[in-house]
């Protein structure tokens, strides 16, 4: 067919037609007439694209690398890299189209029957599968290593609640052995020590106490500054009166012989 019946039949324009050309579009001059031959042309507008295959009813047929993994349920590393290895191999039903252009024609069921009946065409199957295996088992014992992990935490929680439970006891026990320590002290006071004297120690030797257990109790609970803060508090309230208090009598003695060895000095003179 010419130009004017080839612009007809694809309803395009003539400075489409020569874009078309320009590009490659097969044509053979006889004298001064360009012709095209219409098998030819139709071959050419499905590999660049600019046309589409008729399709038998219900065939699928895809139009991407990607397409034709998720149609066939591929898995592994690269499964686009094995169907570029497939559309070199002579006798393969479909055409890869242009890279980037959605314009392959990749029929499944052909396909999958060219797997089936070529030269271990079942062997990418099989590997499928393996590699489908594998995935499962490792998928298994990532959940059992999973739940492994869980186990161990929930057991090292449980042994944290026991040995919790135990320094509370240890504790409680403590507190009960030396609540009767302030009376066991004033028992071991002379008799001739003054009430007021045996108050004071008595309250001291509880208050100590109430400290210590406060430390203790702070300690249990995990409050790793409880025994800190437990042993500042016992200095805060210890304060000064720790300290010795000068004796007012020896000073007063001391001052009294320094004014009368003054005297004494005076009167020589």
């Amino acid at each position: 067919m010419n130009s004017r019946e080839l612009r007809s039949k694809l309803g395009i324009t003539a400075a489409v037609l020569k874009k078309l050309v320009d590009e490659g579009m097969p044509r053979a001059k006889k004298g001064r007439v360009w012709q095209y031959d219409e098998a030819a042309v139709d071959q050419w507008l499905l590999d660049h694209g600019y046309a589409e295959p008729e399709r038998p009813p219900g065939e699928v047929i895809c139009e991407t690398y990607d397409d034709l993994v998720v149609a066939l349920g591929m898995t592994g590393k690269d499964p686009k890299r094995v169907i570029a290895g497939w559309v070199k191999v002579p006798g393969f039903p479909g055409t890869p189209g242009t890279p980037g252009k959605r314009n392959a024609r990749l029929p499944v069921e052909q396909i999958k029957d060219w797997l089936a009946t070529r030269d271990g065409g079942g062997e990418y199957a099989k590997q499928d599968d393996e590699l489908r295996q594998l995935d499962r088992e490792r998928r298994r014992l990532q959940i059992e290593f999973e739940n492994r992990k869980l186990r161990e935490q929930l057991d090292r929680l449980a042994d944290v609640d026991e040995i919790a439970q135990f320094n509370r006891q240890c504790a409680a026990d403590a507190q009960a052995m030396l609540r009767p320590l302030p009376d066991e002290v004033l028992a071991l006071l002379p008799s001739r020590t003054t009430p007021r004297t045996r108050a004071v120690i008595h309250k001291k030797v509880t208050e100590l106490l109430d400290d210590a257990f406060e430390a203790i109790a702070r300690i249990t609970r995990g409050d790793n500054d409880g025994e800190e803060d437990g042993q500042n508090s016992i200095k805060e309230k210890d304060g000064g009166k720790s300290q010795r208090q000068p004796q007012r009598g020896h000073t007063k003695k001391h001052k009294r012989r320094s004014s009368g060895g003054s005297g004494r000095s005076k009167r020589r003179k």
